[in-house]
C-alpha cells in the first residue's frame, strides 16, 4: 500500500511553511524573528515524518513460526528459522532494489553485508542491537510504510530479548502474536506479554501457528479454546490460523491495517504543534495591529508578568522534586511490582528447576514488562499535571495560544513518549543506536528532552539487566546441590524477590526525579517559548514609528487571509 498519509503531511508542512513565510514577508520586522526559529522546529518535523516507520513486531515464545511466516510472505529463504534462543536478533525487513544487510553493532556502528549473511550475524548475536534487511519482496513494497520486526523469542538471553523489547516501545504500532498450535494452550507468559503490549496503548493481533502440524479435530478444538481465551485477554476472539504454506490470515491483517491512523500515532502530534505555533503568530500579529496604543501596553506587560509567574512557579517545582513528591508514586510502581512477582511464584520455581538462566530471564522479564507500564503511567500523570500547571500561565491578558486547549494536549503527548525514550535509555540518536544530542538544535520538545536524556543516571530498565544476574547468581549457588521445588520457593520468596525490589526501589525513584525535572524544565521552556514570541510581537508594534505602524496595519487583512488559509488546510489534514 502507498504511503499516501506520508506524502500528504509533507505537502500539509510545505503549504504551511510557505503560509507563514507569506504572512513575514507582510509583516517583517513582527514575524521575522519567530519565523526563524519556527523555520528550524518545522525542518526536524518534516524529517521526522519523512524518516518515521511503523514497525509491525512479530512476537511470541522461541520456535513459535514467527520466522516461518516472515519467509512465507516474502517468499524467500532469508531469515534462520532454527536458531536457537541465543542467537536471535531483532530483524527488520525493508524493501529495496538493492538487496542487502544492515547491522548495528553494539557499538552503535553500522556494517553491510550479503542478502545471505544473517545465520552468520546470528552467531554472534551478542554483538548486534539489530539487522534490516533489504530485500526485493513486493509484499514489502506493498505494505510500506509498515515495517516488519522479527522479534527475539521470549525464551531468547535476557539482553537479547528485553534490549529488543525496549528498541520498539515507542515505535510498534500493530503487534502479530504468535502461539504454536502444537502447544495447545495459552500460557500465562503469553497472556502477561499481550496484556503488556494492551496497557502500553498498542494494537494486537494473535494467530495460531503451525496448523498444519495438527489433525483438523485438533486444531478446532485448540481454536476454540485459545479463541475463547484470547476475548477474555483482549477483546477479540477472531484469532488468524497461518502455516508455511497458508499465510492468507496474516496477508489479509496487513492489508486491512490502518496505515494512516498507525502513522498518525507517531508523528501528527509534533505537526499539530508547528499549526498551532504558526497561526498563533500570525494571530498575535493580527491582534496587536487591531488594537489601540494603550492595550498593546496592557498586553505586553501581561505577557511579562505571565514570564515572571513562569519562572517563578519552574524554579518553585524544581526545588520540591527530589523532597519526597514522587515517593508515593514510587511506592506504587513497586508494590505493583512486588505483588507481580510474588503472583508468578510457580512460574519462577518451574524457572529455577531449569537453571539459573532460566530464572534470570524470567525475573527480568517480569520486571521489564511491570516498569514499562508502571512508570508510563507514572509518567504520563506527571506530564498531564505540570503541563496544565503551567500552561494556565499563558491565558493572561488577552494572549493566547491558537487551538485553546488542543496544543496542551499536543505538547503532553509528544513529551510522555519523549519521556519513555529517555527512561529506557533511547532518546537521542535512536538510528544510529547511540545516546547523543541531535547536532542540530531546533529548540523543540524532542530535542530538549534528547539532551536531557543525557543526564538522567541509570535509565531505570536497563539497570534492572545490570543487577538482577548478581542476584540471582549468588543465591542460586546454595541450591546447587538442591533441586527442591520448596527449596526454591523459599529462596525465591524470601531472598530473590526482597532482593530485586530492594535494588530497583532506588532506581525507579531515581529515574522519576530526574525525569520529573527535565519535564518541568521543557514545558516551561514551551510556555516561556509560546509566550515571548507573542510578547516580541507587541513589543514590535509598540516600538513601530507612526509610518511603519500604518504600513503594517494595512497588511492586517492579508494576514486574515492568510490566517483563513491555514485553517482551511487544517481541515481534514490535521484537525
Amino acid at each position: 500500500m502507498e504511503n499516501a498519509r506520508k506524502s500528504q503531511l509533507l505537502s500539509y508542512l510545505n503549504d504551511l511553511g510557505k503560509d507563514l513565510s507569506l504572512a513575514v514577508d507582510h509583516a517583517p520586522s513582527l514575524l521575522g524573528d519567530v519565523h526563524k526559529k519556527w523555520s528550524s522546529e518545522l525542518d526536524d518535523v518534516v524529517k521526522a515524518v519523512s524518516e518515521s516507520d511503523v514497525f509491525v513486531p512479530f512476537v511470541g515464545g522461541f520456535s513459535t513460526g514467527k520466522s516461518t511466516a516472515l519467509n512465507s510472505l516474502i517468499e524467500r529463504q532469508i531469515l534462520p528459522e532454527k536458531v536457537s534462543p541465543e542467537t536471535a536478533i531483532p530483524t527488520e525487513l525493508r524493501y529495496s532494489e538493492s538487496e542487502r544487510i544492515m547491522a548495528l553493532s553494539a557499538k552503535g556502528e553500522w556494517t553491510e553485508h550479503g542478502i545471505n549473511d544473517l545465520a552468520d550475524l546470528s552467531a554472534h548475536a551478542d554483538q548486534y542491537q539489530v539487522v534490516r534487511v533489504y530485500v526485493k519482496a513486493q509484499c514489502l513494497k506493498d505494505i510500506e510504510p509498515l515495517v516488519l520486526v522479527d522479534m527475539p523469542g521470549f525464551d531468547s538471553g535476557l539482553d537479547q530479548h528485553n534490549q529488543a523489547i525496549l528498541r520498539y516501545i515507542t515505535t510498534g504500532a500493530l503487534y502479530l502474536y504468535m502461539v504454536s498450535a502444537k502447544a495447545g494452550t495459552v500460557s500465562r507468559q503469553d497472556v502477561r506479554r499481550i496484556e503488556e503490549i494492551l496497557d502500553l496503548g498498542r494494537s494486537v493481533k494473535v494467530y495460531l501457528t503451525m496448523t498444519d502440524l495438527a489433525s483438523p479435530e485438533e486444531l478446532e478444538a485448540i481454536h476454540a479454546y485459545v479463541s475463547d481465551h484470547m476475548s477474555f485477554v483482549t477483546g477479540d476472539s477472531e484469532i488468524g490460523r497461518i502455516n508455511k504454506d497458508d499465510i492468507s490470515a496474516l496477508k489479509e491483517t496487513l492489508a486491512k491495517a490502518n496505515v494512516n491512523q498507525l502513522f498518525d500515532g507517531l508523528v501528527l502530534s509534533s505537526v499539530r504543534n508547528l499549526y498551532f505555533d504558526a497561526s498563533s503568530h500570525v494571530n498575535t500579529a493580527i491582534n496587536a495591529l487591531s488594537t489601540s496604543a494603550a492595550e498593546v501596553a496592557e498586553r505586553t506587560k501581561a505577557a511579562e508578568q505571565s514570564l515572571q509567574k513562569v519562572e517563578r512557579e519552574r524554579e518553585r517545582m524544581l526545588a520540591e522534586v527530589g523532597q519526597g513528591q514522587l515517593s508515593e508514586k514510587t511506592e506504587q510502581v513497586i508494590r505493583k511490582l512486588e505483588q507481580t512477582l510474588n503472583n508468578s511464584l510457580d512460574e519462577l520455581v518451574m524457572m529455577a528447576r531449569t537453571g539459573e538462566a532460566a530464572l534470570s530471564r524470567g525475573v527480568g522479564d517480569l520486571v521489564r514488562s511491570t516498569l514499562t507500564v508502571e512508570i508510563q503511567r507514572v509518567v504520563r500523570r506527571i506530564t498531564t499535571d505540570v503541563a496544565y500547571q503551567f500552561s494556565g500561565d499563558i491565558s493572561v491578558g488577552g494572549i493566547a495560544v491558537s487551538g485553546g486547549s488542543n496544543w496542551v494536549n499536543n505538547m503532553i503527548s509528544v513529551i510522555e513518549n519523549e519521556a519513555m525514550n529517555a527512561l529506557v535509555g533511547l532518546s537521542g540518536n535512536k538510528a544510529s543506536g547511540e545516546m547523543k544530542a541531535p547536532a542540530h538544535q531546533g529548540g523543540g520538545i524532542k530535542d530538549a528532552l534528547s539532551i536531557a536524556a543525557l543526564s538522567i543516571p541509570n535509565p531505570v530498565l536497563k539497570v534492572v539487566f545490570a543487577i538482577l544476574p548478581g542476584i540471582i547468581g549468588n543465591l542460586f549457588d546454595r541450591l546447587r546441590e538442591k533441586n527442591e521445588s520448596e527449596q526454591y520457593r523459599q529462596v525465591i520468596s524470601s531472598q530473590v524477590i526482597p532482593g530485586v525490589i530492594a535494588q530497583v526501589r532506588p532506581q525507579v525513584l531515581s529515574s522519576l526525579n530526574s525525569i520529573e525535572s527535565e519535564i518541568i524544565k521543557t514545558v516551561s521552556d514551551q510556555v516561556t517559548a509560546k509566550v515571548e514570541a507573542q510578547r516580541a510581537i507587541y513589543n514590535e508594534v509598540a516600538e513601530a514609528s507612526e509610518a511603519e505602524l500604518e504600513k503594517l496595519q494595512n497588511a492586517v487583512e492579508a494576514l486574515k487571509r492568510i490566517r483563513a488559509d491555514m485553517s482551511k488546510s487544517a481541515e481534514g489534514v490535521i484537525a
